[in-house]
């Protein structure tokens, strides 16, 4: 399977850059077209439904064609799993080898 690297997440404290609201997942974030590096600036609510992996450590994300085989074929450990996110792309969190990682399959 081929992987495309999205962005880096990145867990804050404090606003870094604009922000946007996801109300299902309370957090804030900071989406990588702020930057020119890429990084995805993540301030999350108590009370996020998110692995406290996904909350505390830094995490890639990859466009992969599709998630669950990826999990399959890298014998990844699901944190969340499939979430529809819009109409044209699902995630999940898993960890591969201690590393957060998360998976966009655009729809």
């Amino acid at each position: 399977m081929k992987y495309e690297i999205m962005h880096v997440g990145v867990p804050v404290k404090e606003t870094v850059l604009p922000e946007d609201y996801a109300e299902g997942l309370k957090v804030y974030i900071s989406g990588p077209d702020n930057n020119d590096l890429k990084f995805e600036y993540l301030r999350f609510e108590e009370g996020t439904p998110l692995h406290p992996d996904v909350v505390n450590k830094t995490h890639v994300a990859y466009k992969v064609p599709n998630i669950d085989q990826f999990i399959e074929e890298e014998g990844a450990t699901v944190l969340n799993g499939r979430m529809a996110v819009d109409e044209t792309l699902d995630i999940a969190f898993v960890d591969v080898h201690g590393t957060v990682l998360e998976l966009m399959e655009m729809k």
